[in-house]
């Protein structure tokens, strides 16, 4: 059950964590097939506090819910591992871009939906305008989430 609540700032999401790790990935489903037995022991760890980026929609150029589908299974994934309770939904600002951000006990997982840069080419899809990371960083071609939420314009805007 996903519910909708005002920003969250870092003292309120959990005083007593005394480590903190990240996974960062191109797709929702990265840290679980390479990443999957060191993100379960964070996020099973006493006082971790566990941090997931997602850069990219996972949208393959598919318009039909499949981005999605991937985003829901990447947070029902660290569901899985950490049991029953509501997700908590709200919009992170990070340097004028806002981000989708979930909070779920002692995790918190960034959304950025850019679109999927197609495997190997990395000259992206029809379907976002050929839109692609690889592209906003060798030729500063802006890229904008698939869901219209951001643009960056730069390298440096995205880095």
């Amino acid at each position: 059950m996903l519910t909708l609540a005002a920003p969250v700032t870092a003292q309120e999401l959990d005083s007593t964590a005394t480590s903190l790790s990240f996974y960062v990935g191109g797709h929702q489903d990265d840290w679980q097939l390479f990443r999957g037995n060191a993100a379960h022991a964070d996020l099973t760890a006493p006082g971790r506090r566990v941090v997931f980026i997602y850069a990219t929609a996972g949208d393959a150029g598919r318009t039909d819910g499949w981005w999605e589908a991937r985003e829901r299974g990447a947070l029902e994934s660290v569901r899985a591992v950490l049991g029953p309770g509501p997700i908590t939904l709200d919009v992170a600002e990070m340097h004028d871009h806002p981000i989708v951000r979930y909070t779920f006990k002692n995790s918190v997982s960034y959304m950025l939906r850019l679109p999927d840069g197609r495997w190997r080419a990395g000259d992206g899809y029809a379907s976002t305008g050929n839109e692609s990371l690889n592209q906003l960083r060798d030729t500063d071609k802006p890229v904008s989430a698939v869901d219209g939420s951001t643009t960056y314009v730069s390298w440096d805007d995205f880095w």
